[in-house]
């Protein structure tokens, strides 16, 4: 596939990579903000702010319009926008992806194969999912999560933080760290 969370690009951005560039930057938008899939599928370069490292998310899910979030995000992000906003891959509209929910889904789909990543986890809600434990991981106080998230209510968001298997065995062994 060509990039990893932990190396970055390995290459510069040119008419070929674009659309790689493109795909990379949506499916670390996903992973590193824990939006839904349509926010993240309606953002334009207006809603990053580099001086603070924040997007300012719009909040589709509320029944209003004119909600917004803001989450902060890592620099490599920046990097990558700052590549693509000089591509002409960017439709007149100014969104970063002209790419229907569907074809979000499948683009997802595929890179998540490609990372061996299989069965209902292989999904934007997937990412999502792993947003939430990530940041549980990394004693993140739930309120925050619940505003990262854009729900409304902490049930909402622990339904984001059910753990199974590895990740249950996990918290159970830091619960027993200190009896060895």
């Amino acid at each position: 596939f060509g990039w990893s969370l932990s190396t970055g690009m390995p290459w510069s951005v040119s008419p070929v990579y674009a659309s790689e560039t493109q795909l990379q930057l949506f499916c670390l938008l996903l992973y590193w903000t824990g939006a839904r899939i349509s926010e993240v599928l309606s953002l334009k370069f207006n809603h990053f702010n580099s001086s603070e490292l924040i997007i300012i998310m719009p909040c589709l899910k509320k029944r209003k319009t004119g909600v917004y979030r803001q989450i902060p995000i890592p620099s490599l992000l920046f990097s990558l926008l700052s590549e693509l906003e000089n591509t002409d891959i960017i439709n007149p509209s100014g969104l970063l992806f002209n790419w229907s929910r569907r074809t979000a889904s499948r683009k997802i789909k595929c890179v998540m194969h490609r990372s061996n990543v299989l069965g209902p986890q292989s999904c934007s809600k997937g990412l999502r999912h792993s947003f939430a434990i990530a940041c549980i991981r990394k004693n993140i106080p739930l309120t925050l999560i619940q505003k990262w998230l854009g729900h409304a209510s902490l049930t909402t968001t622990a339904i984001y933080l059910n753990v199974c298997g590895y990740e249950e065995r996990e918290f159970a062994n830091r619960l027993w760290q200190d009896q060895k």
